[in-house]
């Protein structure tokens, strides 16, 4: 699938980082800090697995090896298709889904990201995956085993995440950002790489200005200087309840091969 974008907000220029035995592709965007929330709340059933456990394993794969530290909050169900222009909060969430919030999924698609960028910042992310498909969790060989339910759910909630914190697809080495899910399950050599050249440009929180030490009012040269900056500071659009307009845009489907279908 061709990524989108949505008609008001133009969409981030790809960022691509590359070196002899490194070949990650990243987004230009990044989220404010590298603890971003998952709410998530799969529905359990006697014979199935418990997605929300699988999921929260693909979260841990990522704390792991990476500066990026996944924070799950179970029982705190976020759908990944609300805009968040039309809430006071943002929230990332994951779901099984028939389709991609109203539009359909093709025949060989298995899951999808949305990401929702505010300025330059990852506001708010979640995950689909196709409900159409048979699902299960399972280790190691063929990632389409229906003798445990079918395509691997944790492993590609891991590809998934890997959108989420800001890497693309990635085939020129072995890499769980794959295009195609395979018998990757877990992050590999050049997926870290990218996730800590994600985390190298995440930009410092602005230290917060000194208190006065009378506890008085700013003297005058402060106030000038205050003045001029924001009049000289540039205007942005505002969204609903006096924020910066969110956009979002969709990644690339992770797709199953036809030759393990």
């Amino acid at each position: 699938m061709i990524e989108s974008k949505s008609s008001f907000f133009p969409l981030v220029g790809l960022l691509v980082y590359t070196q002899a035995v490194q070949s990650f592709e990243v987004d230009g965007d990044a989220w404010p800090s590298a603890t971003p929330i998952f709410h998530i709340y799969f529905q359990q059933a006697a014979d199935r697995p418990d997605w929300n456990q699988a999921f929260e394993d693909a979260a841990g794969q990522w704390n792991k090896v990476t500066p990026f530290q996944f924070q799950i909050m179970r029982n705190s169900f976020a759908d990944p298709c609300d805009d968040p222009n039309d809430s006071s909060e943002s929230k990332n969430g994951a779901r099984f889904s028939t389709a991609i919030c109203g539009d359909a999924w093709d025949s060989t698609s298995i899951a999808l990201t949305l990401i929702w960028i505010q300025g330059e910042k990852i506001a708010q992310s979640g995950i689909l995956f196709n409900a159409n498909k048979n699902w299960g969790v399972h280790h190691g060989g063929n990632p389409n085993l229906q003798a445990f339910g079918g395509i691997d759910f944790r492993r590609v909630a891991v590809h998934e995440l890997g959108h989420a914190l800001g890497l693309r697809h990635e085939d020129d080495v072995p890499s769980i950002m794959s295009t195609e899910i395979d018998m990757i399950e877990t992050p590999q050599q050049d997926d870290i790489d990218g996730a800590e050249f994600i985390f190298s440009n995440i930009p410092e929180e602005e230290a917060e200005p000194p208190a006065s030490s009378s506890g008085g009012s700013l003297d005058a040269v402060t106030t000038v200087l205050l003045t001029i900056a924001l009049l000289t500071a540039p205007r942005r659009t505002r969204g609903p309840k006096g924020r910066s307009a969110i956009g979002r845009k969709q990644t690339l489907n992770l797709c199953f091969p036809a030759a393990l279908g």
